[in-house]
């Protein structure tokens, strides 16, 4: 892996091991690591190939880290170590090899410089290399190469490739035993039983002092009679009512150490430099968590279209392709997920309203929007539940395809039915439910009797997980503030009273042949967890590695029957080997994953259901299941053949009169759509149709009816919209005015909008802390607004913001709206900010003076300060992955630095011959792509999106004269400028906002605009004015959602009309339908008839 794509942690593990290689001797190892890692140049290692003169082995080392056309150093590098070759081959007389080194290893090097190439050639024909006037003081191979590695030496340090690889870390030494012995000690601190002389026999798996030989007997438990049970039947940490927790001795383990395991000196850790160590062997037959299985459902194979926006989502226990689905408005439905059938529906309502309690009736009546938050099967697939935002369960039988009669309604809780879950103790079908009340109640599922109420959680309950071993039957609750509890069927209270990680909202679940206990959890500060417990001990078995932490958004996981965990996290499906920590593979639904989407196996673990945006849910299947999906559409698709053939005949045929018909026009239309959805009904007819149609390249939004948008409302007067951007958790947005005044709008998390999401749905709060009237408010200055760039970054957690406006910086504590710290005095002034992912102390700062200061917040220091831009740095963006800041200014210049030395690697200037204003003018704004690598450069006349890696430009957007032809209006001689533009979340559009209110959506691969909302579209017409546009901002989870700022102070959230899950072609009327129907016939009576061919 390239270090450029590796986490800091996985780097100095690499470093880590280098270091444990080279002083156990391994050192042929530690070089091929250090080749196959790229982290780290050993040239001492290289000099002294070098100078040996194994040019091939030495060639061999470099070339892992750079090769010959990389830049001028690597390729003046190769040069010389391939001419002290050919030289050498010439001084032994042997014309034969020198030959040979010329013609392989040198001529690549004549498109450089030919001449050199042509005198080196003529050096074969001199028996004395030394009667070359420029060879004259050659002495012999041990001096040349001796001079020759001075000047490599040199070239190397300075070649920007090598920066941060050619200075190994100071560290101690053994570091890595050290850390191996620090970690089994404090596993044995969490022992419950520990001894004083611990027995490690392995470092394979987590460490545990084994329990003393106690009888194993216990009495046979009926569930469903009050009997007690001994609180070490779960073998967890118990209940304070019951058992205490074991406090573990001050014992220290080093298995690392000479003395062998458990040698430890007044209860410190034993390290030796010296002594024997413990070899570790490969296990026989094992495999490797990195080998991609192919029995894992990572492939989308279906998509099941809802009517609303689905909310949970449950497979049939037998008819494994059978899928529940609650939504948002309350509605319960079945799907065929292989032919994406619906063959059942209902909308919620209230099956007898003489029995259910007064507060149900108060919240219905108060507000009568229902959302359902949890559907199941139960065991056997007759009964499914539905679990309600207001107090009911319902549930329902099922009996054949489509045959579904209502069965028993209860009034569970007072307020939201949180979970749901189906059990059967004793051959008994009971209903177990949690709610906001933080109860968790027991219910017999044929008559709704109340069975047991089981209270003692101090928050609302999140996650209710039944299970039976051994004969003991019990249950898992978790709530929201990370207390986990076990219950069994009595009135004595809980069993367990445990904290899960983190102490955040907890899903649990089991898996692995429903033998295995995990739990996922997300807490406040954006931490999330997924781990195996050890239900017998009631310690954490193991963690998985790989989930991010900079969503505040819950993690939902699923387990298989089989061997794997998945959840979905970061727009993505991630999976894991339950044997293994580390990150198996991840899928995605090419962008339409939400950043934590909800997802479900079925019972044999082929089929996953993840609920996608739009109203969608992406059904992901095995390999085997796609091939038996295929072989279902292939059937269908034959079935229809020979009349799909009849309709080509006649189109062939009759092209001209074929394209003027409505089907034709609908196809033009989605010519110039973003691509469809990779799964389609039906094969359509696509038409390639001639160039020249202007009129046709994008289609206007010009009515309120073609777009959804909602208007922020605020009490306070302020002046233009600077700066607007989301919160990462999609759940507020924060609009910095040209007064240096901040709002935020939060949207409330209720039963219309139980995501607490953005939407348009919903309408936000202007929040601001608890009793406090406290703004955030920057300094401002006695600068010119107009002179005057407002800047803000908001950390990874949402917890603090950095902005700016002319004055000092100032990092705001976002939950308290209160001054951290103030810094950076002017002048000069700030012109952007980006904080450093891998550190939210370290911040860039862009400056008026053409500066670029690298701060830490925390001690309040300059760490260094970059330069290389002509005027004021206008842009800045930094890639995690690759791990380089990537600057742009009005010099119309774009920078790469290097983000570890800080280091300048690249420049190039904007390369734009029709630029209708000096290139000296234009402030240009930068953003990463989603995946890291490209980002999107702007400024007011063009767009562009380049290659981080070598700053080559890969496709671009140029405005002017085309503005004009596109319907854009003209100001002052002038097109009408690009204000700004942002990527979608899913990295598949690009909104540009436009000075006339105007707003374009470009397709990512050709940047082409096929989309344009006026601003008439998106404000009511009692609401227009002559304010413009001053900035755009997408949501970081709805990829169709972006928010425009307006110089009268005025905020919209603007998304797609309607059920239309995409920004795309609006209905045409009658006289458009005309009109392109007489381009078209135009077209046609120039050219040949268009042909269309089937679109797969």
């Amino acid at each position: 892996m390239p270090p450029s794509e590796m986490t800091l942690l996985k780097k100095e593990l690499l470093y880590l091991i280098l270091q444990f290689l080279n002083e156990e001797g391994y050192n042929a190892t530690a070089r091929l690591l250090e080749q196959e890692s790229a982290s780290y140049f050993y040239m001492d290692y290289f000099e002294e190939l070098v100078l040996a003169g194994k040019w091939e082995v030495a060639e061999m080392y470099l070339s892992a880290f750079t090769k010959y056309d990389d830049n001028r150093y690597s390729t003046k590098i190769y040069f010389e170590m391939r001419k002290q070759n050919f030289l050498e081959a010439l001084d032994e007389n042997n014309r034969h090899k020198a030959l040979d080194i010329l013609m392989r290893d040198l001529k690549v090097f004549a498109a450089y410089d030919d001449g050199l190439f042509k005198e080196m050639t003529q050096l074969l024909s001199i028996c004395n290399i030394r009667e070359y006037k420029s060879l004259s003081a050659y002495k012999n191979a041990v001096s040349a190469r001796a001079i020759m590695m001075t000047e490599l030496r040199k070239i190397i340090e300075a070649n920007p490739i090598f920066y941060g690889k050619l200075k190994f870390p100071a560290m101690k030494q053994q570091r890595l035993k050290r850390l191996i012995n620090q970690g089994l000690n404090w596993q044995h601190s969490q022992c419950l039983n520990p001894r004083p002389i611990p027995d490690i026999k392995t470092l394979f798996e987590d460490h545990i002092c084994s329990l003393p030989e106690i009888s194993t007997s216990q009495p046979v438990y009926d569930p469903l009679k009050d009997k007690t049970v001994e609180a070490h039947s779960f073998g967890w940490p118990t209940s304070a009512s019951t058992v205490t927790h074991s406090v573990a001795p001050n014992v220290a383990i080093s298995v690392l150490s000479s003395e062998g395991a458990g040698c430890a000196q007044n209860g410190t850790v034993v390290d030796n430099d010296t002594g024997p160590t413990v070899k570790v062997d490969k296990v026989p037959g094992q495999e490797s968590p990195l080998n991609e299985p192919n029995d894992l459902p990572e492939t989308v194979i279906s998509t099941v279209y809802v009517d609303s926006f689905p909310t949970s989502v449950d497979f049939h226990p037998t008819m494994q392709s059978l899928l529940l689905v609650g939504t948002e408005v309350g509605d319960i439905s079945l799907w065929e997920v292989f032919s994406g059938d619906k063959i059942w529906s209902g909308s919620f309502k209230v099956w007898d309203v003489s029995t259910c309690s007064m507060a149900f009736k108060r919240a219905m009546f108060k507000d009568p929007k229902v959302s359902i938050i949890r559907v199941t099967w139960s065991p056997d697939g007759d009964l499914f539940g539905a679990a309600y935002s207001k107090n009911l369960v319902q549930l329902y039988s099922y009996l054949s395809d489509g045959d579904v009669k209502q069965h028993l309604e209860i009034d569970a809780h007072d307020g939201a039915v949180t979970d749901l879950a189906f059990s059967e103790p004793e051959q008994q079908l009971l209903v177990i439910t949690g709610g906001v009340d933080k109860i968790v109640k027991v219910w017999d599922a044929m008559t709704g009797a109340k069975k047991f109420s089981f209270e003692g959680h101090n928050a609302t309950i999140c996650s209710i997980c039944p299970h039976s071993k051994d004969g003991v039957n019990f249950i898992f609750s978790t709530s929201e503030d990370g207390k986990i509890k076990a219950w069994l069927y009595d009135h004595l209270g809980a069993r367990v009273d445990y904290d899960a990680p983190g102490l955040g909202v907890t899903f649990m679940a089991y898996g692995g042949t429903n033998s295995r206990l995990f739990s996922c959890g997300t807490n406040l500060e954006g931490e999330s967890f997924l781990v195996e417990w050890d239900e017998n001990e009631g310690y954490i078995r193991r963690r998985y590695k790989g989930l991010a932490e900079k969503f505040v958004n819950n993690v939902h996981f699923a387990a298989s029957k089989n061997k794997y965990l998945a959840a979905g996290d970061d727009f993505r499906i991630k999976f894991w080997d339950m044997d293994h920590d580390e990150l198996l593979t991840t899928a995605d639904a090419d962008g339409d994953l939400p950043v934590r989407p909800q997802i479900r196996f079925n019972k044999d673990g082929t089929l996953l259901a993840a609920i996608a945006v739009n109203k969608k849910i992406r059904i992901f299947g095995t390999s085997g299941e796609h091939d038996s999906l295929q072989q279902r559409q292939e059937h269908h698709a034959n079935s229809g053949c020979e009349v799909l053939s009849e309709a080509l005949k006649n189109l062939a045929i009759n092209g001209s009169s074929a394209i003027c018909n409505l089907e034709s026009t609908e196809a033009v239309k989605q010519s110039h759509k973003r691509e469809e959805d990779s799964i389609k009904e039906e094969p359509k007819p696509e038409c390639t149709v001639y160039s020249g149609l202007e009129d046709l390249k994008f289609h206007n939004a010009y009515e309120p009816s073609h777009c959804l948008s909602l208007g922020l409302s605020s009490s306070l007067k302020t002046g233009k919209i600077s700066k607007l951007i989301y919160t990462n958790a999609g759940n507020a947005i924060l609009a910095l005015a040209s007064d240096a005044v901040h709002l935020m709008w939060k949207w409330p998390q209720d039963s219309l909008n139980p995501s607490g999401t953005a939407t348009v749905k919903s309408t936000p709060h202007l929040w601001h802390p608890k009793n406090s009237s406290n703004l955030m408010t920057n300094q401002l200055t006695e600068t010119p607004p107009n002179k005057v760039l407002p800047c803000m970054a908001i950390s990874r957690n949402d917890s603090y913001l950095l902005s700016a406006s002319g004055g000092t910086v100032s990092l705001f504590n976002i939950p308290y709206f209160k001054v951290m710290i103030n810094f950076m005095p002017t002048p000069p002034a700030a012109t952007c900010l980006a904080f450093y992912p891998r550190d939210n102390n370290v911040i860039a700062i862009g400056m008026d003076d053409f500066s670029i200061v690298i701060h830490n917040a925390r001690s309040n220091k300059i760490i260094t300060k970059l330069k290389g831009h002509k005027e004021r740095v206008t842009g800045l963006a930094f890639s995690d992955s690759l791990n380089v800041l990537v600057s742009s200014g009005g010099d119309a210049q774009i920078i790469l630095w290097e983000a570890e030395e800080w280091q300048k690697q690249r420049a190039q200037f904007w390369q734009h011959p029709d630029t209708i204003m000096p290139l000296s003018l234009l402030d240009t704004s930068v953003q990463f792509h989603r995946d890291q690598r490209r980002f999107l450069s702007a400024n007011s006349t063009s767009l562009a999106i380049y290659d981080a890696k070598d700053l080559q430009r890969e496709v671009m957007w140029s405005a002017g004269k085309s503005l004009q032809e596109l319907g854009f209006g003209w100001a002052g001689g002038y097109a009408t400028p690009i204000i700004h533009a942002t990527f979608s979340c899913d990295g598949q559009m690009v909104y540009a906002g436009f000075g006339d209110g105007s707003v374009g959506v470009f397709d990512i691969l050709t940047l082409d605009m096929y989309y344009r909302i006026s601003q008439n579209a998106y404000i009511p017409q009692i609401a227009r004015s002559d304010a413009s546009l001053t900035a755009i901002a997408a949501h970081p989870q709805i990829p169709t959602q972006f928010a425009v700022g307006l110089s009268d102070g005025r905020v919209y959230i603007v998304e797609p009309p309607g059920d239309k899950a995409k920004w795309g072609p609006l209905p045409l009327d009658d006289k458009e339908v005309e009109a392109i129907k007489a381009a078209l016939a135009e077209a046609n009576a120039e050219t040949n008839p268009v042909l269309c061919s089937p679109n797969y």
